[in-house]
Parts: C-alpha cells; structure tokens; sequence
C-alpha cells in the first residue's frame, strides 16, 4: 500500500481580515514516504508535485460531534504544496457561519489521492486560536452580553429575526435610521438626543413625549396628553379605538370628521341662561352653525335637527320641508309621454331578450310606477292634479270631434266650455307645481301645540298655572280682570314663544297662548264645537256655551272652541282648546238681525205705502247665515267674447297657446297638446281621445291610496 504523509506547514487558524470571504487559511505540502527508486540510490520521502487530489475538513466539538464538513478538489503545485480555504469548501454538513466558537473545536483532515483506497485520515489536531477575535463582522447565534459601554463608530445592522437585548446604554452620537419596527418594551428610559427619522410606520405602546413632529403617517395606539396638544395640520383617527384627550386640543386648521361625533360632556352649571352650561359652544365668527344634508330637496323625512329626550323620546324637530317629490312628478309624465317599452327595460333592468327574460314588457309598467311614490302631501296632490288635467284634455278632443268643421256648423258651446276647462286645469297644475318648487324651506315639528307670547302680570306677585283664564288689560294679564279687553290662557308648553324678557325679569311675565291648542281649566260640561268662556268669577276657570245658547255680549268674551270633551262629574277638567281663529262667530248673530229687520221693514212698509223697504237676503230659519255670498266663477273669468262661437274657439285657442308657451311649466311633454290648441281641428281631437283615454288608463292603474 502506498503511504503517504501530510506534512502541515501552516494553518492560520484567523480570519483575513482584509478578504471578501470568510474561513481559516490552510496551507499544507504532500510527501510520498514510498522511496522512489532511481539508478544507484533510493530517495525516501519524495513531495508529490502536480498530483489532482480531494481534501475534507471536518470541525468536531468537545463532544465529539462534527459541526461542519466540507471537501476542496484541487492539485499540489510543482512542489507538493496546497493553499486552501477552510470555509469555502462544497459543505455536506453544517454551515460554515453558523458554527458555535464559544467551546473547544477540533480540525480533522481527510486526503482522497484517488488511487481507489478513499479518504484517508492524515490529521487530527485543536483548534487553539478562536477564529472569531479578529473576525471582520460579530456574528453572534446566541445571547451578546455587553458589560461596559459599547461604542459603534460605524454602521450596526441587525439581519436576523431574533430580538435584540441591549441591557446597557446605547449611545448614537450620529444619526440612526431604523428601516423598521422600533419597539421598546423595557420601563427604562430611552432618550434620544438627536433626531429620529422612521422610514416605515412607527408602534409606540406607550410612551411621553416633550415635543414630537410628526410629518407622515403615523399609527398610535393610545395617545396620552397631560398638557396642551397643538395639531396644525390634519388630525385623522382612523382605527375603531377611541381616543382620549385630557388636555385642551386646539386646531389652527380646518378638522374633517368623517364619522359620528358624540359629545358627552358633563357640565358643572345646569342654569339655561349660562353660557358655560352648554357642551357646545360655537363662537368666533359672524355666522353659527351651518347643516347641510345630502338630499338636494329634503322633504319632512330629512331631518335637519332632532332633540331627544333622556329615554330616547323625540321631542321635536327641524326638517326639510314637505317639496314636491320630483321622481313622482317624473313618472307622471313619463306615463303621459312614456319612454318605449326597451328604454323602460334598460332603465330598470338589465336588458335580457324576453325569451330569456320570460315576462311581458307592456305590464312593465305596473312594476315600475309604484305607490310609494305619492305618499306624501304635494305628490298626493300632484297626482290628481294631472289627473284633472289628463281628463280635460280628453274631454277637449271628444268635444272637438263632435263639433264639425271647426265649428263651422253645430252647436259649438261644449266645445268651448271643455276648451276653458282644460286651461284652468292645466294653469292649476303648473302654478301649483312651480309654486312648489320655488319655496322651499325647513319646517318645525314638536309635540307642543300653540305659539305663545310673554305678557306682563299686572301683579307681579299673582301665581299662574297652565290652562288658567286670564284678562287683558292693556298688555297686562290678570285672573282676577272680571271684564277685559280680551280673555286668553296661560299656555302649557308652547312651540314658540315670543318677546322673551331679560333673564332678571322672567318673573314678572307669564307665557299666553295665542294661536294653536291649549288645554283649558273648564267647569262643567264640554262638548265639541262648544265656545269656551271666561267663568266670569275671576277665578282663572272657563265655562262652555253651545253655540245656540251664546247671548251677544258673550262673543267678545270668547277664549276659543273646544276640540274635547268634558262630562262634567269633576270639579274642572282640561278641555283641548282651540284658540286664535275665531274669526267669523257673529256671523250667525248678524244673521238672525238681518232676518229681524227684514220683517220690522216689512211691517213699516204697511203702516207707510211711501216706504221703500231694503231686504236682507237670508234663510227663512235665520240660523246658517246669508243664503247667497259674494262668487267669482274662475271659468267665467276665462272667456272670450266674439262674434260667433267659431271666433270665440280662436281667441280661446291664441290666448291659451300664448298662456301655456310662456309659463315655466313645460306643456310640450303633454303630447299632441300644444298643436291641437294652435289648431283644434277634428283631426287633431281625435288624436287627442286616442292618446290620453291610454293615459287615463296608465294612471288609474297607478291610483294611490294615501294613508
């Protein structure tokens, strides 16, 4: 077997501290100790120059265990020497990096000269030298204690997932850039002398901050300030976890709640009157408070303002007023100039083939103009004023059917009159619509019921009560005025109320019903309808009088009507009582004195023929008043004189078509209208009848019922 030996010359057991890769050098030479034979003389231990061979190192702990196995392929050089790297070999086990320093290591060395006998053992030898001390980078797998101070004059990068401990101080005295999350866990205190730049979002669990600026995004969990916070940009809280300012939060700019902002606020004074005693306090500026909601037209479901009480209760409101809907007047000319059955389809659906689609598209439309649509006041009412007008432009076409040649022959009055109806009808419908749209405005709505204003007692001292009776004397109020100038009630909870005194001088005034519903002090029976009196004792109670047992003087001492009932059996009851309209009540009186003087002129006249008697008209019963009054037939104001009933249709004609064409209200969306009233021929009529008798139809279908 041939021998060889391995003849170590160096092995710098160090890192090159000036190289690009990490390992330990090796240097060894080969010799052959088989004598090589040559004429004369034998020659022992020759090196073996130029020989391709295979190297394994292995690095064993102190337990015997390889930690790191690598094999070189290289070739001696014309001396039989090797240089290789241990570290840079192809590793069957273990990485190089990764080896454990802090213990005894042992280097063995295994030579494979590829003459069939493998690798072959030629060294076995410790590792004294620690080969990390000089190492160009620390790289620590384990814990990295550091007693003293630590000074970093250049970069310190940590790669590695594993946290970082630093039980010491950590001194920067140059600027440090954390790439990444910074967290500090301990309750020692980390000061930073110079700035801190934080590329990535920065988590502070908790911490105080003198001054800190932030110019990017920043996510913090809970944000305690003691003293003054100044945000003089945008302040965005954008997580669902509250919030919490201590201290006063002043914002220069303009701050953009993008949610529900609740105040709960508890305030140290109750007084009304006291400004402190109000959560919130706009000041400042010329204006107040400014809302705006999204609806372009809100109507009475939008509110702008709402109170609540403390169970939850709504006690009142502000909200938009009751506008005409605009979808419902859409769709009801829509239904007089519908759009074709495929426009309907696209709008509504998506369009599928009606094989596909399975449905008939002419009953589209049941599905599409629905109810819901008119049940407010001014759609309700939209509604059948189209209605009245669809039904007068029909009737004018049936009418101009019969009446031939243009009223040329026949009698041409119906006509004539339908022609008068449908204007009036159609100037009906625009006014009202155009009127609609123009106010606009909020409305209130409350549980109370009347609008009251202040009134000065005549005796500061007098007590009142809601529902009493008082009289009124030159503005002062008083129970006790037996007779007075008016007779009014101490309102129990008003809507408004007007001429508010001084806060010092609230006592000396007393809330009074004008207008609306109070509930009244009332002895006796009550009945519906019934006039509510003063009691005539000064004692702040009413009485009730049927309107047929009312004597004159009782009309001026009429407080209101009684909207409720009363049986009697207690000592008073509150009566809902009506007050403030009561504009017509001696009507009736006035009445019964006509038919008086009538039958007195009647009886003079007989007693002198020269008398020329001037009669009241009135009922014989001399109870429902003047059997004619004062009319104004708004259809009578619409005609037209001429010649003869053709002339007349023409001046109705111009001075209709003049009428609908310079109104704001579009007459053009009625079909067929317009032309027919420039030209109401027979033909024309008849395409009227054909037409709108379908309108009729569409919107018969669409009746609502509201409720």
């Amino acid at each position: 077997m041939k021998k060889i030996t391995l003849l170590l010359i160096s092995c710098f057991l160090a890192c090159i501290v000036t190289a690009q890769t990490d390992g330990i050098s090796y240097q060894a030479v080969i010799i052959d100790n088989n004598p090589q034979e040559i004429p004369g003389v034998d020659i022992p231990s020759n090196n073996l120059p130029n020989v391709p061979l295979r190297v394994q190192f292995s690095i064993i702990d102190n337990t015997n265990a390889i930690e790191y196995k690598e094999s070189h392929d290289t070739t001696t050089d014309p001396y039989g020497m090797i240089n290789l790297m241990v570290g840079q070999g192809a590793s069957s086990i273990g990485e190089f990096n990764e080896i454990y320093w802090n213990n005894s290591k042992y280097l063995k060395v295994d030579i494979d000269l590829f003459d069939g006998n493998g690798f072959v053992e030629f060294s076995y030898q410790e590792l004294t030298y620690i080969p990390y001390v000089k190492h160009r980078e620390i790289i620590a797998t384990s814990t990295l204690d550091v007693d003293g101070a630590t000074n970093l004059n250049n970069s310190f990068t940590v790669n590695n997932e594993s946290p970082s401990h630093l039980t010491g101080s950590l001194i920067v005295d140059g600027e440090t850039n954390l790439n990444n999350n910074l967290n500090v866990n301990n309750q020692a205190t980390t000061t930073l002398s110079g700035d801190l730049y934080v590329e990535g979002i920065a988590h502070f669990t908790d911490g105080v901050f003198d001054n800190i600026t932030v110019n990017e995004h920043s996510a913090l969990n809970t944000l305690t300030a003691d003293g003054e916070t100044n945000i003089n940009n945008a302040f965005k809280v954008n997580n669902e976890s509250p919030t919490e300012l201590t201290g006063s939060l002043d914002v220069a700019g303009v701050s953009h709640l993008q949610d529900v902002v609740r105040i709960d606020a508890t305030t140290i004074q109750t007084d009304e009157n006291q400004y402190g005693s109000y959560p919130l306090q706009v000041q400042g500026s010329e204006q107040g408070i400014a809302i705006k909601l999204n609806a372009n037209n809100p109507d009475r479901t939008k509110n702008y303002l709402s109170f609540w009480a403390g169970n939850n209760q709504v006690r009142g409101r502000i909200e938009g007023n009751n506008y005409l809907e605009p979808v419902a007047f859409d769709f009801l000319i829509d239904i007089i100039d519908p759009p074709g059955v495929t426009d309907l389809i696209d709008l509504f659906i998506d369009f599928t083939p009606e094989p596909e689609f399975g449905f008939d598209p002419e009953e589209l439309i049941e599905d599409v103009f629905e109810n819901e649509y008119y049940q407010n006041d001014f759609s309700f009412t939209a509604y059948h004023y189209t209605m009245d007008f669809v039904v007068s432009i029909q009737r004018l076409g049936v009418n101009l059917v019969a009446a031939t040649g243009f009223c040329a022959t026949g009698d041409c009055d119906d006509a004539i009159w339908s022609f008068i109806d449908m204007a009036v009808d159609g100037m009906q419908l625009a006014e009202w619509y155009l009127y609609n749209a123009i106010n606009i405005g909020v409305a209130f709505e409350s549980g109370s019921a009347d609008y009251a204003e202040w009134l000065k007692k005549y005796d500061e001292n007098e007590v009142f009560a809601f529902g009493d009776v008082v009289g009124v004397k030159g503005g002062l109020i008083s129970k006790s005025f037996v007779t007075a100038e008016n007779y009014m009630i101490v309102s129990q909870n008003p809507l408004i109320s007007g001429a508010m005194p001084k806060e010092d001088e609230t006592h000396l005034y007393e809330r009074i019903a004008f207008m609306g519903q109070v509930p009244v002090k009332v002895i006796g029976k009550a009945n519906k309808g019934d006039y509510i009196l003063p009691s005539g004792h000064g004692d702040g109670l009413a009485i009730a009088v049927r309107p047929n047992d009312m004597k004159i003087n009782d009309y001026k001492r009429i407080i209101g009507v009684s909207w409720g009932e009363s049986s009697g059996e207690k000592l008073f009851t509150y009566v809902n009582t009506a007050v403030g309209i009561n504009t017509n009540d001696m009507a009736g009186v006035v009445s019964q004195m006509q038919g008086l003087m009538n039958n007195m002129q009647l009886s003079l006249a007989k007693l002198d023929t020269n008398y020329k008697p001037y009669f009241f008209e009135v009922e014989d019963d001399f109870e429902d008043g003047l059997t004619e009054v004062t009319l104004v037939d708004i259809n009578n104001t619409y005609m037209v004189e001429g010649k003869n009933q053709r002339e007349r249709l023409e001046k109705l004609s111009q001075k209709t078509f003049n009428q609908f064409k310079n109104s704001d209200f579009d007459f053009s969306r009625f079909p067929f209208l317009m032309e027919t009233i420039q030209n109401p021929t027979k033909e024309n009529g008849e395409k009227l009848v054909a037409y709108y008798s379908k309108v009729i139809e569409r919107l018969e279908a669409i009746k609502p019922n509201k409720e």
